[in-house]
């Protein structure tokens, strides 16, 4: 299931079902030490693996639909696996890659990730599902084309999050916002899936022990 979840201050999801620990549950110390994020992976790691063993203890499934799972099955294997693309997947990531360079580095603009986000959904409409190797066990190359399908996902909701967030803060940087604006953007962005596309909201920053400074060097 392809699925964009939020995690709180704990390990539990928004989203029922997912956990995740450290720096992909939006809940780790701020650092950018090495043994630091080992520490991370240590600490909410632990924390991770014994809420979600008493998150399935009393469960008999984990409640997902039979027909989504057949979808995604479907999505894998019939459109993918057996897929009839005639782009090569390592070229559109290829081109993914330089076009999330050159416009949503660090330092971008507004105009700039617009563009972006226009040659990001571009990018979708090519006929990339295209792999040489059929075998359905141990498949880099389907892996790395579903990769690329999670690849594409991820860059329109960075590049939408970015387009609404007017200011400037940590590495997003917009060059035609400057200034760090706590009062309107003092907020974690949620993206959520939808046939529209990513729909974006917010939920409010939780300040405890620590308020929130401008990063100064």
């Amino acid at each position: 299931m392809r699925l964009a979840v939020v995690l709180t201050a704990s390990v539990a999801a928004l989203v029922a079902g997912p956990v995740a620990a450290a720096l992909a549950s939006c809940a780790p110390p701020v650092t950018v030490e090495e043994h630091a994020k080992r520490a991370d992976a240590i600490v909410y790691g632990r924390i991770t693996g014994a809420e979600a063993a008493m998150y399935v203890k009393d469960r008999n499934s984990l409640d997902v639909p039979k027909r989504q799972v057949l979808e995604e099955e479907s999505r894998i294997y019939d459109e993918t696996l057996h897929g009839s693309g005639t782009a090569s997947p390592y070229e559109v990531r290829e081109r993914l890659r330089t076009i999330m360079d050159n416009y949503a580095y660090v330092f971008r603009t507004g105009e700039g990730l617009k563009q972006a986000l226009r040659e990001v959904r571009k990018l979708r409409g090519e006929t990339y599902h295209k792999v040489e190797d059929r075998e359905r066990e141990y498949n880099t190359n389907l892996l790395h084309v579903l990769e690329l399908d999670s690849l594409l996902n991820v860059a329109e909701v960075l590049l939408l999050s970015a387009i609404a967030r007017e200011e400037s803060r940590g590495a997003h940087s917009r060059i035609d916002y400057p200034k760090r604006n706590d009062l309107s953007w003092l907020k974690h962005t949620l993206a959520y899936s939808s046939p529209e596309g990513p729909q974006l909201s917010y939920l409010p920053v939780v300040i405890t022990k620590h308020p929130p400074v401008e990063r100064k060097y």
